[in-house]
Formats: C-alpha cells, sequence, structure tokens
C-alpha cells in the first residue's frame, strides 16, 4: 500500500511517499503485536535547500496508507501547533538560560 502526496506551502514544497508494510512473515516474535511497518520518505525544499528524510513507524494496526499519513500529519500539526505557543506566547526562544539544568527545570515550570 502506498500513498504519495505533494503540499506546496510559502518557502516550502514536501513530497510525502507512505508506504505500509502488514505482511511481517519472519519478524522476531519478540515484536508481538506489531500489525504494521510504516515507512514515510519526504523530499522537497525549504527556501532553496533540497531536504531527503526517511522515517520508520511501527503499529498495532492495519490501515491503507493515506489514513497513516493522515495520522503522521496530525500529530505533526499538533507538535508545531504546541511549540509555537511555547515559543511566541511563552517567549522561550527570548530566554537566555541554556546551561545545567536550568533550561529543564524552567521548562517544568512553564508547563
Amino acid at each position: 500500500m502506498k500513498h504519495i502526496e505533494t503540499e506546496k506551502t510559502k518557502n516550502r514544497l514536501t513530497t510525502r511517499t507512505v508506504e505500509v508494510f502488514d505482511d511481517l512473515n519472519g519478524i522476531d516474535l519478540s515484536w508481538a503485536g506489531i500489525k504494521s511497518l510504516i515507512r514515510v520518505e519526504r523530499t522537497g525544499t525549504r527556501g532553496d535547500k533540497p531536504y531527503h528524510e526517511v522515517v520508520c513507524y511501527i503499529s498495532s494496526l492495519i490501515h491503507p496508507a493515506r489514513e497513516f499519513a493522515c495520522g503522521i500529519r496530525g500529530h505533526w500539526s499538533i507538535e508545531n501547533r504546541l511549540h509555537w505557543i511555547k515559543d511566541v506566547v511563552m517567549k522561550e526562544d527570548d530566554s537566555k538560560i541554556r546551561m545545567g539544568n536550568a533550561p529543564a527545570n524552567l521548562s517544568i515550570l512553564r508547563a
């Protein structure tokens, strides 16, 4: 199963190819419960710089590649919104605290 989509936003052009493998004969039995392996390949440009990335996921579900693609994109949408709030609203990027345990401690306090 394969799903390919291309997206153009601002200064980015991204093509995502999501492949799902659900014939897992030969997988070590210690990986009990795994039903699918998902491979996501991202290629494109950010600004004028090309990039290529391959990431893999495991799942206890069997879904079409399109559904996994939507779920993965939805996860990053939440991540990006969370980081925007922390960076813009809470001004974490403006913090001069960068050494030792202080950044982690302040992150806990801000949460």
